[in-house]
């Protein structure tokens, strides 16, 4: 995805990325999805696992 600043109204900034993000190959898309939870730091590490939800880890995380 583009990082340069853009000025444009909230509609015309949604488009464009839906655009960018529809031009992505499928690989590409589940990719972006998974690099999209990069830095997030869930408060309760252990809450999904209690509720038994599915999760996806990279191999090299700490738990």
């Amino acid at each position: 995805m583009d990082k340069r600043i853009r000025f444009g109204t909230k509609e015309e900034s949604n488009a464009e990325r839906e655009r960018a993000f529809l031009a992505l190959t499928p690989s590409e898309r589940f990719y972006w999805f998974l690099n999209s939870f990069e830095g997030r730091v869930p408060s309760d590490p252990d809450a999904a696992e209690k509720k038994g939800n599915f999760i996806v880890r990279k191999k090299n995380a700490l738990r």
